[in-house]
Protein backbone atom coordinates (compact mmCIF):
# COMPACT_ATOMS: atom_id res chain seq x y z
CA UNK A 1 0.00 0.00 0.00
CA UNK A 2 1.37 3.42 -0.95
CA UNK A 3 1.85 6.31 1.48
CA UNK A 4 1.15 8.80 -1.33
CA UNK A 5 -2.19 10.53 -0.73
CA UNK A 6 -4.71 10.15 -3.50
CA UNK A 7 -5.92 13.33 -5.13
CA UNK A 8 -9.61 13.98 -4.74
CA UNK A 9 -11.08 16.23 -7.37
CA UNK A 10 -13.67 18.65 -6.11
CA UNK A 11 -16.35 19.53 -8.60
CA UNK A 12 -17.66 23.07 -8.63
CA UNK A 13 -21.31 23.25 -7.69
CA UNK A 14 -23.66 23.49 -10.65
CA UNK A 15 -24.98 26.97 -11.41
CA UNK A 16 -28.58 27.37 -10.28
CA UNK A 17 -31.24 27.29 -12.97
CA UNK A 18 -33.59 30.17 -13.68
CA UNK A 19 -36.38 28.15 -12.10
CA UNK A 20 -34.39 27.71 -8.88
CA UNK A 21 -33.44 31.39 -8.78
CA UNK A 22 -37.07 32.38 -9.12
CA UNK A 23 -38.15 29.80 -6.53
CA UNK A 24 -40.30 27.94 -9.03
CA UNK A 25 -38.33 24.70 -9.36
CA UNK A 26 -41.12 22.49 -8.00
CA UNK A 27 -43.96 23.68 -10.22
CA UNK A 28 -44.84 21.61 -13.29
CA UNK A 29 -43.90 23.15 -16.63
CA UNK A 30 -41.49 25.64 -15.07
CA UNK A 31 -38.53 24.58 -17.22
CA UNK A 32 -40.48 25.29 -20.41
CA UNK A 33 -41.77 28.58 -19.01
CA UNK A 34 -38.30 29.71 -17.91
CA UNK A 35 -36.80 28.76 -21.27
CA UNK A 36 -39.38 30.88 -23.08
CA UNK A 37 -39.08 33.86 -20.72
CA UNK A 38 -35.39 34.73 -21.11
CA UNK A 39 -36.38 38.35 -21.79
CA UNK A 40 -38.91 38.60 -19.02
CA UNK A 41 -38.73 42.00 -17.32
CA UNK A 42 -37.76 42.00 -13.65
CA UNK A 43 -38.34 44.68 -11.05
CA UNK A 44 -35.56 45.62 -8.62
CA UNK A 45 -36.74 43.30 -5.84
CA UNK A 46 -36.54 40.26 -8.14
CA UNK A 47 -33.14 41.37 -9.48
CA UNK A 48 -31.90 41.54 -5.89
CA UNK A 49 -33.30 38.09 -5.12
CA UNK A 50 -31.64 36.54 -8.17
CA UNK A 51 -28.26 38.26 -7.74
CA UNK A 52 -28.09 38.26 -3.94
CA UNK A 53 -27.31 41.99 -4.02
CA UNK A 54 -29.02 44.73 -2.06
CA UNK A 55 -30.89 47.53 -3.84
CA UNK A 56 -28.15 49.98 -2.82
CA UNK A 57 -25.45 47.72 -4.28
CA UNK A 58 -27.33 47.34 -7.57
CA UNK A 59 -27.56 51.13 -7.95
CA UNK A 60 -23.94 51.59 -6.86
CA UNK A 61 -22.80 49.10 -9.54
CA UNK A 62 -25.04 50.87 -12.06
CA UNK A 63 -23.40 54.20 -11.28
CA UNK A 64 -19.98 52.63 -11.90
CA UNK A 65 -21.15 51.04 -15.16
CA UNK A 66 -20.68 47.53 -13.73
CA UNK A 67 -24.29 46.34 -13.91
CA UNK A 68 -26.85 46.08 -16.74
CA UNK A 69 -28.91 49.23 -17.27
CA UNK A 70 -32.65 48.92 -16.65
CA UNK A 71 -35.32 49.73 -19.20
CA UNK A 72 -37.74 52.55 -18.51
CA UNK A 73 -41.09 50.77 -18.71
CA UNK A 74 -43.06 53.87 -17.62
CA UNK A 75 -42.01 57.36 -16.60
CA UNK A 76 -41.33 56.07 -13.07
CA UNK A 77 -40.86 52.31 -13.37
CA UNK A 78 -37.65 50.53 -14.33
CA UNK A 79 -37.11 46.87 -15.10
CA UNK A 80 -34.22 44.64 -16.13
CA UNK A 81 -34.23 41.94 -18.80
CA UNK A 82 -33.75 38.52 -17.25
CA UNK A 83 -31.33 37.57 -20.04
CA UNK A 84 -29.06 40.52 -19.19
CA UNK A 85 -29.07 39.69 -15.48
CA UNK A 86 -28.26 36.03 -16.22
CA UNK A 87 -25.45 37.10 -18.57
CA UNK A 88 -24.04 39.37 -15.84
CA UNK A 89 -24.15 36.47 -13.38
CA UNK A 90 -22.45 34.14 -15.86
CA UNK A 91 -19.67 36.66 -16.42
CA UNK A 92 -19.18 37.02 -12.69
CA UNK A 93 -18.91 33.25 -12.23
CA UNK A 94 -16.15 33.14 -14.82
CA UNK A 95 -14.13 35.71 -12.88
CA UNK A 96 -14.87 38.73 -15.08
CA UNK A 97 -15.52 42.03 -13.39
Amino acid sequence: MSDIPTRVSAKAPAAPTVEELLGKDREPGTALLAASLRDMLLRIETVCTITGLSIATVYRLLAKGDFPRPLMITSHARAWRLSEIMKWIDERERGSS
